[in-house]
């Protein structure tokens, strides 16, 4: 700096440490000290709500669930309507506390509640996430289905849902997947229905649907006319076999496009699921069937991938464009939804 050839000393600050008091000590707080804190102790409200809704966190974490929902309840009740994001956040736990709690009917009610408020791109897929899981915790496997069909169809490109939607077909047509045990109790919520449906989807006897492909099958021995009503069923067996092992393949090859991006433990967890997977397609399909799924997957991929980002696109603009007087929501039938990634199946 030069002004009528003033020294710059005369205008700077020269930088200064401050002191720190030579008898500082850090506070001690013994395990759980935030959930005996009084509004006092605390410098504003939103602090309070803070340290109320972690009190809840932790009450779940600790498998308390009837004291969580009590907690959230409370904090619900105390909530100013301006905290909208907040609001959201612990209807969610909410609902998720009484799927845990064993009251799943109550999440249900909730979840509807929450879906119906949303508005957002980001709303809808908790939203959607929300009504899958406690769903398939009281049985309504076609609800589920319903939501897990809408999330695939804003995160095509994501392979859990991929892999939740398969496991949701698996539960609806009772097709047995034996190495999903361990991603069923990770990743739904463990009420008493679900658990009864990963067990009897895992500790069955598995079977290799050869007899539902017959493009691959050596029918030439039979003699006898099958019965209308069995070729019928076998067809429909077959069909269902196809979409579950479609979409495992699915995510099968999104995680294959991911692996190199992966760092730390998600390398190991990556093929971990890939090992799991390519399991469930080989219990599910013999060789020749499975080289020709991955053929008609990625053929069918290949036009429809193309097409996804100005169809996403556009059912990401219409759910962010929606104002608040505006209850349309973009839906997706199942018709339409497999008509798009299964149509060679069907």
């Amino acid at each position: 700096m030069e002004f009528a050839e003033f020294d710059d000393d005369l205008f700077e600050e020269k930088p200064t440490r401050d002191s720190v008091a030579k008898d500082y000590q850090a506070r001690m707080c013994e395990a759980g000290w935030f959930m005996q804190v009084e509004p006092g102790q605390l410098v504003s409200q939103g602090d309070e709500l803070g340290v109320q809704k972690f009190a809840a966190e932790y009450l779940f974490l600790g498998k308390s669930y009837n004291a969580a929902i009590a907690k959230y309840e409370e904090i619900l009740r105390i909530l100013p309507e301006s905290s909208t994001t907040i609001k959201r956040e612990c209807q969610e736990n909410l609902a998720r506390c009484h799927v845990k709690a064993g009251t799943a009917d109550k999440a249900v009610v909730l979840a509807e509640r929450l879906h119906s408020t949303s508005r957002t791109l980001d709303q809808f897929t908790v939203s959607y996430s929300l009504l899958l899981d406690v769903h398939l915790a009281v049985g309504r496997h076609d609800d589920a289905l319903t939501a897990a069909q809408h999330l695939v169809s804003l995160h095509p490109d994501n392979s859990h849902l991929w892999m939740k939607l398969a496991l949701t077909y698996a539960f609806l047509k009772k097709i047995i997947l034996p190495n999903v045990k361990e991603l069923m109790r990770a990743h739904l919520p463990a009420s008493k229905k679900t658990i009864h449906c990963v067990n009897s989807l895992s500790s069955s006897e598995p079977l290799q649907f050869t007899e539902n492909v017959p493009e691959c099958s050596d029918n030439s021995h039979k003699t006898e006319l099958p019965d209308i009503h069995e070729v019928e069923e076998k067809k429909n067996t077959r069909k269902d076999v196809l979409i579950v092992a479609a979409c495992l393949q699915r995510a099968f090859y999104i995680l294959v496009k991911t692996e190199g991006t992966a760092v730390g433990f998600a390398v190991t967890q990556t093929r971990t699921l890939k090992e799991k997977l390519l399991g469930d397609l080989k219990l599910l399909l013999d060789d020749c069937s499975l080289k020709e799924l991955r053929k008609n997957v990625h053929q069918n991929d290949k036009i429809e991938m193309n097409l996804c980002p100005s169809e996403s696109d556009s059912i990401q603009e219409n759910t962010k464009s929606r104002t608040d007087d505006e209850d349309q929501e973009v839906s997706v039938s199942q018709e339409s939804f497999e008509e798009k990634w299964f149509k060679w199946i069907l």
